[in-house]
This record gives structure tokens, sequence and C-alpha cells, in this order.
């Protein structure tokens, strides 16, 4: 079974995210956002790729029915770890969002759930990994006096 061993850097983050200050603009009383790591668990087959694993297709089902649903802030994968951050009311109802996925709930992949403190606004572009092409994004409304773009 993979258990989940920080790196210093990440013990570095997260104690640094202990001890800033609470960001400006104020959260919805009635959402936070949870950092959801995956790594493999007992019942990742060594000799298959990613791809082919068991229950991937409902695995990644399930992650854009909760993308399309606005529940994913942002993914990706890091290392060997694949993240979401994704908005819930409490810790227990963002474990819920994830006990229909048969990856998880079958031991292909390992789950933790730990609050997320955002300390830098920004925007996430998604990469082309290895050829991958990313996630399209859904169109969102630019505001020309928001849009931090280069013309």
């Amino acid at each position: 079974m993979a258990f989940y061993r920080p790196s210093a850097l990440a013990t570095l983050f997260v104690l640094a995210c202990a001890i800033a200050p609470a960001p400006a603009t104020a959260q919805s009383p009635d959402s936070a956002l949870f950092a959801v790591t995956f790594t493999t668990g007992p019942a990742w087959d060594q000799t298959k790729p990613a791809g082919e694993q068991r229950f991937m297709g409902d695995h990644s089902q399930n992650l854009f029915r909760l993308r399309d649903n606005d529940v994913i802030v942002t993914g990706g994968r890091f290392g060997e770890f694949g993240l979401v951050v994704v908005r819930a009311r409490s810790i227990e109802a963002a474990r819920e969002l994830f006990q229909t996925d048969l990856a998880v709930a079958n031991g292909v992949f390992a789950m933790r759930i730990e609050p997320w403190l955002t300390i830098f606004d920004g925007c996430i572009p998604a990469a082309r990994p290895n050829g991958h092409e990313p996630v399209p994004a859904r169109p969102v409304a630019a505001d020309a006096s928001t849009d931090r773009r280069s013309p």
C-alpha cells in the first residue's frame, strides 16, 4: 500500500499556510476548498499503464462530472500524485464526492483530503505534458477590466 510522505518542501508549504494571514476576499460560508491527493492504491496493477488500470474510465467520468458541476477548482498531476482542489461544505462532504468513484472504492487509488488555503491568487494554464491535450476549460466571459493577459 502506498503511503503519503510529504517532502520537506511540502512541509514548509503547509507551515507557511498555517501562519499566513487570511485572504482579503471572504469565502462563501457554505463552501470551503479542499485538496484531494491521489496515489496508487493496493489494487494498482504495476504491469499496466495508467490508462489501462481497472476503473480508470469511471474515475475520469467522476472527475469530469465534478468539473462540470463547478466542484473542481483546479487539478493536475505532480510526481506520482494526482491533485484536485474541490469546493465542499466540509471535509466530510468533500469525501462524499468520491464515494461513487470506483477506482477509489476498489483501491486502485488511495485518496487523502486536507483543507486548502490559497495564498497566491492567479491562473494555472493547462500544460501539454507528454503530448496529452489538456482538458478544455468551459468558456468564461472575459471582463476587459480584470483580464491580465497581454493583448
